[in-house]
């Protein structure tokens, strides 16, 4: 179930459906230097993965990305009540049931510190997603910034990624790119991104990036880095 990506991280794919369509989402688990797990944009928990999640360390942190992954949360804080839970801006007021231990990025934990770089993309408050970076692994988490269906299954999704523009390829939603309302805010966070040293990108609805990360990065974002 979890799959091995690289330095300490794995992830974990579920169903899910967006609009009717099935795209599928995934859960990002990065393993800190001290043995604790941070856990991002968390999938629906059973038995099977709660036992793979102990044997890899302690589940200690939930990270949610964006106003949208927060779903699978409470299933975490059942089974892990001690768990902390670190929330992106604006969702410790949609989410007002959830616990806050913080809002990212600015309540990064300080035992992230040279693990994990959080950036807010800019111009996008009503999604206001926090990209991730695990500096051990070199891979760049996106959740509902861009997407990646090389091989897309069902009429519907084939049709939605054609009016994207996104058929066989990464890419980043139309409805993302009407919600950035501030293109200079979003091109200045998508050029400290482009500081980091990554070789991976991780998306939380389609394939994972393996090759020639950083090109495809500049491509997808083209939008928003020119003009």
């Amino acid at each position: 179930m979890l799959q091995a990506l690289g330095n300490n991280i794995w992830v974990v794919a579920r169903p899910f459906q967006f609009m009717g369509l099935e795209t599928g989402t995934r859960m990002t688990v990065m393993r800190l230097a001290n043995g604790e797990l941070v856990l991002h944009s968390p999938v629906q928990l059973n038995q099977e993965l709660n036992l793979q999640l102990k044997a890899l360390g302690r589940p200690a942190y939930i990270l949610a990305p964006n106003r949208f992954h927060h779903l699978g949360v409470g299933d975490y804080l059942t089974a892990f009540p001690d768990i902390r839970v670190f929330l992106a801006p604006g969702l410790d007021k949609k989410r007002g049931d959830l616990p806050c231990h913080g809002i990212l990025p600015k309540d990064q934990p300080p035992q992230w510190q040279g693990e994990i770089e959080l950036e807010l993309f800019g111009g996008a408050p009503l999604v206001s997603e926090v990209i991730v970076f695990h500096a051990p692994s070199r891979t760049l988490i996106l959740t509902d910034l861009a997407f990646n269906f090389r091989h897309p299954q069902g009429f519907g999704l084939r049709m939605y990624l054609r009016m994207n523009s996104a058929l066989g390829r990464v890419a980043t939603p139309w409805l993302m790119r009407r919600l950035t309302r501030d293109k200079a805010a979003a091109r200045a966070s998508l050029q400290r991104v482009l500081k980091w040293d990554f070789q991976r990108i991780v998306v939380s609805h389609g394939e994972v990036v393996e090759e020639h990360a950083r090109l495809i990065f500049e491509d997808t974002f083209s939008w928003a880095l020119t003009g």
